[in-house]
């Protein structure tokens, strides 16, 4: 790949860009790893760099770039920006939709031109109106009968070349056109029709864009090409082709007219300037600077002749040049392509395209020079390019000034160093391929030592292979690489070939190439089944070994051709056969799975690895190959459990149909691939696995049955699909938390409704004896809290550690709207707990817990409460040094000297955590 160098290059010119890199869980897992290493090998040289990769949740980039944030997109976070996408896409596909017959808008706009154009009185629109055609195709016949009744003379010839125009024709090129004679080829401008008639003739079948003559929509081409009516209109004989010839010849007849007396070059000595180059010039050059005595030694040339041809013209300038000449000049020659000798206008045809002109160069093939062979050479290479078979007629039967023979075996350097055959045989023209071989070498090699059956072979062209095998073309000519023709074919998959070479002209199924691979190695590495089961029902040794000691079966497994694979396996390779580093065919998948060519992983792990990267087809060939459906990797992870957490539907199903082990754990959690399927989220194989019986009560690590592990996510789809399918409301975890407790401690309200109104008990306690209110409280959740009070909740419901009630651990965690909700519902706020029995507000005090701390003073919480050692609010207060509270607490007069059990005041507390300020403040009288 070249994205490594691609990365060295962007590194070093764009040094602070940002890179932005979509679509990247679209590729293979090697392809990913290679992408990310050389990110982050750029980020690590450059700190100013930038990416962005976008992908689906699995793609792991926070593994190969350290410190990489990450951003999920969501259905449930992004509902609302999604659906308005969605809208806004309909809504813009609307606008841009075809309609189709009644409703286009075509259709619309061409009956509207017909009534204002045909329409004269009220009556007349009403009676049009009742007869509207039904279709575009009749739209259109009735615009061909408008044409004949208004007997345009310029209607139908106007209609017939814009339809066959390769390019859209200017205004002013049309105008010309239709005023050149079609025999003289000379323009007479005092017949060019006016502007506005151009369009208007051919009643709304063209129309006019920024300058051009378009046809008013494609169909129309299609309409006079194939369903055209016959027998209702003058020209119901209407021919594409046709029209193009016609095009054609006015393009040839035009550019030899006498409008430009084009004084095309004839190479004729008569025409010649002769200089004659010998002995006076070696003469002026001796008798300077050297001795006359040593002329004696000098030998003395014969004197030579050089004919150059007459000086060209200049050519005009584009002012003098008529719009249409440039037209003409740039496609006589593509429309052209069916012109016959017959033709009467071949003479000009012929004269055009043999006699080169250096002045107008008229000629779509660059000039390669300026002599006659130089002209046909680069006639040659055109012509065979675009299927030009008449030009190659022309240049095959010159007679007066015959190109040589060494032009027809050149390589043309405009198209790869190619012969002409060699061309001809890549572009597959059966007639141009005949013509060559009158006067090719046929077993003429290029450059790489290919001939022309190489060529024809890679491109598939069967009837080129043909012909070149009955001019007994060598099947077993090599080229640079060893190969044969039938390696190329087989390698392209291309079939038709293949059995050609094989069934005519008898090619070795079994012939090398200078790496020891057949034909068969190629077609089975890059997958072409048909080719394969071709090759060997030949002959072709299926268990032959390369360089490498691969065999075909091999190739096809590095390459993942899953078809090709079962193949082979069926036709009877040997599955056990080693390569010549000791591995068989399942480790050469595993390596090629996990992207590390050079590792020789467990066999076992490639079913893994296909299951994680969803080659069902792959796994399936490994699995009919002996491999362990449940054999894990280093994380305990089986193929069955990596399926269930990708959320592949597909590959799940396969497995569980093949007997993946339902209930299989990880290493890590001890999870199953339910556990897994509903962590993250995937609902289709989660509901795949229950309905193939899996345990909805299995137990992780942490003694969390799916419905525990549903209700910490808040995931309220899946739990109520797991509560539908029978899960235990009041199952258990190690803490003895049951789902509602998780619930509400994570303070996921969806799912503890769901819980409640399936019976969850309100109050159920867990190891510490809190219950799913106490959690509620200390997480801040007051959806959750008042929901649970709702439902019966004990208010006052104390935990088995320090006997503290919800209203406590709210106001120890500075939770104003809970407390605030508690209070309200009649919460005890002067509650001690075990914890040296201290009562909610100390709690609010000593947290710096301002906003709480005045909830329960307005509550009347007792200002001066002693907790076991004697120590009122306002003394944690001021060992925390929460100015705002004690300002607050000095605001309601609270005793300032207030000793507790170790005689310390407030001020004391204050002293002791370096809280000057405050002990200022507590000093003030």
């Amino acid at each position: 790949m070249i994205f490594i160098p691609l990365g060295e290059f962007l590194n070093q010119v764009t040094p602070s860009a940002t890179y932005i890199v979509d679509g990247l869980d679209e590729c293979e897992s090697v392809e990913r790893r290679l992408v990310l290493n050389t990110l982050r090998n750029m980020m690590q040289q450059r700190d100013t760099q930038r990416v962005l990769v976008s992908g689906r949740e699995d793609l792991d980039v926070t593994n190969f770039i350290e410190n990489s944030m990450i951003f999920c997109i969501s259905k449930k976070e992004n509902e609302e920006d999604v659906r308005e996408f969605i809208e806004w896409k309909i809504e813009a596909k609307l606008r841009e939709r075809q309609l189709t017959e009644s409703d286009r808008v075509l259709w619309v706009s061409m009956q509207i031109d017909a009534l204002w154009d045909e329409c004269t009185t009220d009556e007349d629109i009403q009676t049009a109106l009742e007869n509207l055609p039904r279709s575009l195709d009749e739209t259109y016949a009735r615009c061909l009968q408008r044409i004949d009744r208004r007997q345009s003379r310029f209607a139908q010839t106007i209609l017939r070349w814009v339809a066959a125009a390769i390019t859209p024709f200017q205004v002013d090129q049309l105008r010309e056109a239709l005023a050149i004679d079609p025999n003289t080829g000379c323009l007479d401008r005092n017949r060019m029709p006016p502007r506005q008639e151009i369009v208007k003739c051919c009643c709304n079948l063209i129309t006019s864009n920024y300058g051009q003559i378009l046809l008013a929509h494609h169909s129309v081409r299609q309409f006079l090409e194939t369903r055209l009516p016959s027998g209702r209109f003058t020209w119901a004989s209407y021919k594409l082709h046709t029209a193009r010839l016609e095009l054609g010849a006015l393009c040839v007849n035009h550019l030899t007219s006498a409008d430009y007396g084009l004084n095309l070059q004839h190479y004729n000595l008569g025409e010649c300037s002769r200089i004659a180059i010998g002995e006076p010039t070696m003469k002026t050059l001796i008798e300077g600077p050297l001795p006359s005595w040593t002329r004696r030694f000098l030998l003395r040339p014969k004197p030579a002749t050089m004919f150059l041809p007459s000086k060209a013209s200049s050519p005009p300038s584009d002012m003098e040049l008529s719009s249409f000449f440039h037209y003409a000049k740039a496609h006589w020659a593509p429309l052209t392509r069916s012109i016959s000798k017959a033709s009467p206008h071949w003479d000009n045809f012929r004269r055009l395209a043999l006699e080169p002109n250096l002045s107008w160069r008229l000629h779509p093939w660059p000039p390669l020079g300026e002599s006659p062979d130089s002209h046909y050479f680069g006639l040659l290479g055109w012509a065979i390019v675009h299927h030009h078979v008449p030009l190659l007629d022309l240049l095959l039967r010159i007679q007066d000034y015959k190109p040589r023979n060494a032009i027809f075996n050149m390589p043309f350097y405009q198209y790869n160093n190619l012969p002409a055959l060699h061309l001809a045989s890549r572009t597959g023209n059966a007639e141009i391929i005949k013509r060559l071989l009158e006067v090719c070498n046929p077993n003429k090699t290029d450059n790489n030592h290919q001939t022309a059956l190489h060529h024809a072979a890679e491109t598939g062209r069967a009837d080129a292979s043909l012909l070149l095998i009955q001019r007994q073309v060598s099947l077993k000519a090599q080229d640079n690489r060893g190969r044969a023709a039938l390696h190329y074919a087989a390698e392209s998959g291309h079939v038709s070939v293949v059995q050609t070479l094989i069934d005519v002209g008898v090619a070795d199924v079994n012939q090398r190439d200078n790496i020891r691979q057949t034909a068969l190695f190629l077609a089975a590495g890059n997958g072409h089944e048909t080719v394969v089961r071709m090759l060997a029902y030949r002959g072709a040794d299926m268990n032959m070994e390369d360089n490498n000691g691969w065999t075909p079966l091999c190739i096809a497994a590095d390459n993942l051709q899953d078809q090709t694979i079962r193949t082979l396996i069926e036709l009877g390779e040997d599955i056990n056969m080693e390569d010549g580093v000791g591995r068989k065919v399942l480790d050469i998948v595993a390596s090629k799975l996990s992207g590390d060519v050079g590792s020789k992983p467990n066999a076992n792990q490639a079913a893994f690895l296909a299951a994680k990267q969803g080659h069902e087809a792959v796994l399936q060939v490994l699995l009919a190959c002996g491999v362990d459906i449940n054999g894990k990797d280093f994380d305990g992870w089986t193929p069955l459990t990596q399926a269930a957490a990708s959320g592949d539907e597909v590959m799940a199903k396969l497995l569980l149909e093949k007997g993946a082990d339902i209930e299989a754990t990880d290493t890590e959690y001890g999870w199953t691939p339910l556990s897994w399927a509903l962590i993250k989220g995937k609902e289709a194989v989660l509901k795949l696995l229950l309905e193939k019986g899996a345990d909805i009560e299995a137990c992780a690590g942490c003694q969390q049955t799916p419905l525990s592990q549903a209700a910490h996510a808040g995931d309220d789809v899946r739990a109520k699909l797991l509560l539908e399918n029978g899960a235990y409301v009041e199952t258990k975890d190690q803490f003895h938390q049951t789902p509602l407790s998780r619930a509400a401690k994570e303070g996921n309200n969806t799912v503890a409704k769901l819980l409640l109104e399936k019976g969850a008990h309100v109050d159920a306690k867990d190891c510490h004896n809190r219950t799913p209110l106490s959690w509620a409280a200390e997480g801040g959740h007051e959806t959750v809290t008042e929901l649970l009070l709702e439902n019966g909740a004990n208010i006052e419901a104390k935990d088995g550690k320090y006997s503290q009630t919800p209203l406590s651990l709210a106001a120890m965690n500075g939770h104003e709207a809970v407390t605030r909700l508690l209070l309200e519902k009649g919460a005890d706020f002067e509650t001690q707990d075990t914890f040296y029995e201290q009562t909610p507000l100390s709690w609010a005090a000593k947290g710096g817990h301002e906003a709480v701390a005045k909830l329960l003073l307005e509550k009347g919480a007792y200002l001066e409460t002693e907790d076991g050692t004697g120590r009122t609010p306002l003394s944690w207060a001021a060992q925390g040094g929460h100015k705002a509270v004690v300002k607050l607490l000095l605001d309601k007069d609270c005793d300032v000297q207030a000793h507790d059990d170790n005689g310390r005041t407030p001020q004391s507390w204050a002293c002791k955590g370096g809280h000057y300020a405050i002990s200022r403040l507590l000093h003030m009288p």
